[in-house]
């Protein structure tokens, strides 16, 4: 688990809490793949996290975790946004290599290909405190 593809940093990736990342192989392919097709810079913001550090980024908030999330298991990342110009390729990118759930919120963009999770119709728009 964890190879690290041609142009990412194995601290975009790290749990915080203790440095290092379980990111499944599968996922680091895809997101491979949409960063060299977007064309643009396309920071990861968290990668894989550990259950604890997953649940104080909820508790911070003040909100309840929507369980199961795919951070834990290093099949999700967020990217850094930035622009809405940066926005649109990096979803556009998504979207073609064929990330199956992109979550755009106002300063990044969730997306994960866990297995055993469905496939979203379509990009989720999310406004709020993030």
């Amino acid at each position: 688990m964890g190879d690290l593809r041609n142009n990412f940093w194995n601290w975009e990736f790290w749990s915080p809490d203790v440095n290092l990342h379980e990111m499944q192989d599968g996922h680091l392919d895809l997101l491979q793949e949409a960063r060299t097709e977007a064309g643009v810079v396309f920071p990861v913001n968290s990668g894989w996290r550990t259950i604890p550090h997953h649940n104080a980024i909820y508790e911070e908030l003040g909100i309840t975790p929507a369980p199961p999330s795919a951070h834990p298991e290093g099949w999700a990342s967020d990217i850094g946004t930035g622009t809405s110009y940066r926005t649109y390729h990096i979803v556009k990118a998504c979207l073609k290599v064929g990330f199956p759930r992109i979550i755009v919120y106002n300063t990044f963009i969730h997306v994960d290909n866990h297995p055993e999770r469905k496939r979203f119709p379509q990009p989720m728009f999310k406004r709020g405190r993030w």
